[in-house]
């Protein structure tokens, strides 16, 4: 079992916090898979000029669950995962929207479909690329790629 927090701030206010714990069975020497929970909590509040018409509290609670599976082949290590996440906190909806689909432009339930890799580049860097698909978001616009290098020090 494996558990994570992590919290992402904006300078020194703290923005959200996010739990996370999964459970790794090795299938083979070289894919493993198990279930993946995850609860994340943005207490964050609006404060600007242009968001006075909008409920400034903007605090959304979401909890996951699914599945994924990891593989490691010569040097690469693609992954996948589908999650089903539930918008925990849409019982209290302000007076300036109407339904819990407008919070955030954001479905209350949905699932996530995601696939990438990992390339070590040396001891310290790594390439990753990922491809995400999601049913949270109402606007249209329901996929992210990701491509990138990451460095640790």
């Amino acid at each position: 079992l494996v558990m994570h927090s992590e919290t992402a701030s904006v300078g020194a206010t703290p923005f959200v916090n996010r739990y996370s714990a999964g459970w790794s069975m090795p299938m083979s020497k070289a894919v493993s898979t198990g279930p993946v929970a995850q609860f994340a909590v943005d207490d964050s509040t609006l404060s600007c000029p242009k968001c006075a018409g909008v409920d400034s509290n903007n605090a959304e609670h979401i909890a996951s669950v699914g599945w994924r599976v990891d593989s490691s082949l010569s040097g690469i290590s693609p992954w996948a995962q589908v999650s089903y996440s539930h918008l925990v906190n849409e019982e209290l909806p302000s007076p300036t929207r109407e339904r819990a689909e407008d919070i955030n432009g954001r479905e209350s339930n949905w699932v996530d479909v995601s696939v990438g890799a990992n390339m070590p580049l040396g001891q310290n860097m790594a390439a990753f690329a990922s491809f995400a698909q999601t049913g949270a978001v109402t606007s249209g616009e329901q996929f992210i790629y990701s491509l990138g290098v990451s460095a640790s020090f």
